[in-house]
């Protein structure tokens, strides 16, 4: 089974473009243009500009593909936002997990799942996986699978 959230990762990066556009844009027109210049406005647009970037760096909005089945588990992700984004790939046995670690988040922002494996000597850490870009249904039957297995 493949579960992927390739058409909610690309409405969630236009709403954040959007408005960090928006915002941007009634920052500069703010600064630029000679009725426009009140303190008021100035400093609520740069602050939101600033959070709605912070947000969507750091929210958990992360491109998922994970494909289940009884020998393999592979979970293939990474960040939404435009820099700084790293690939990653998580494959690993269903036996060899040992535990995981679901972050609930606040409001929808910073949901996400951290796997640990067993090996030799202690158990590995792998990264956070960022489930706030993935729709209800889809969040819950990976974690349904991962839980079963």
């Amino acid at each position: 089974m493949v579960i992927s959230n390739e058409q909610k990762t690309r409405e969630t990066g236009l709403w954040f473009s959007l408005i960090i556009t928006f915002f941007t844009i009634t920052f500069l027109a703010s600064i630029l243009i000679e009725k426009a210049q009140v303190w008021w406005l100035q400093i609520p647009a740069a602050a939101l500009v600033v959070i709605a970037i912070l947000v969507y760096r750091f929210g958990g909005f992360h491109y998922i593909r994970a494909e289940f089945n009884n020998q393999n588990i592979e979970i293939k992700f990474y960040n939404s936002f435009p820099y700084g984004r790293k690939f990653r790939m998580i494959k690993v046995t269903p036996s060899q997990i040992t535990r995981m670690k679901i972050k609930k988040g606040c409001c929808g922002i910073g949901k996400g799942l951290v796997l640990y494996q067993k090996t030799n000597k202690n158990e590995a850490r792998y990264p956070f996986i960022g489930l706030s870009a993935l729709n209800a249904n889809d969040r819950n039957r990976i974690l349904l699978h991962l839980e079963k297995k």
